[in-house]
């Protein structure tokens, strides 16, 4: 029965307006340039003022916060052989004018094998009609991730 009633409330919801899309597509091109191949291609989906963070578990078992600039993010990336695929699941994506957010669940695989998953975050603002990506922030964790 819960099957049922969560399909029939996905085939309810609206499609996402065309600024939701566009703001999901910017999203999701930078998490399928992960492999760090083409850095140029990912910056000119970001805006300089921004950058990355990555909240996951310190060996302590508290959290730690990483903050990266965009040149310090693209830089970490992996440049050779490791095919890097990040995937988000039925993200969120709200619109406000030129203002944008995608949240979403994600899981990583590196040459296939699984990572990590966590969830990911993505601020973006229009900007002579493109969205582009100002902050992405992510947690990270092994468990838990529906495996």
């Amino acid at each position: 029965m819960l099957g049922l009633i969560l399909a029939l409330a996905a085939a309810a919801a609206p499609a996402p307006s065309a600024d939701e899309a566009a703001a999901l597509a910017t999203a999701n091109q930078l998490l399928g340039r992960l492999t760090g191949k083409d850095p140029a291609a990912m910056q000119a989906l970001t805006l300089p003022e921004g950058g990355a963070t990555a909240v996951s578990t310190g060996k302590d078992g508290k959290p730690a916060v990483r903050h990266f600039t965009w040149a310090e993010f693209f830089a970490h990336l992996p440049k050779d052989k490791p095919i890097v695929e990040e995937h988000m699941t039925a993200p969120l994506v709200r619109v406000d004018g030129d203002v944008a957010m995608v949240w979403g669940r994600y899981e990583v695989m590196v040459d296939g094998k699984f990572l990590h998953c966590g969830t990911d975050h993505f601020d973006l603002v229009r900007v002579e009609g493109k969205w582009r990506i100002l902050n992405v922030t992510w947690n990270q964790t092994t468990s838990g991730c529906g495996r």
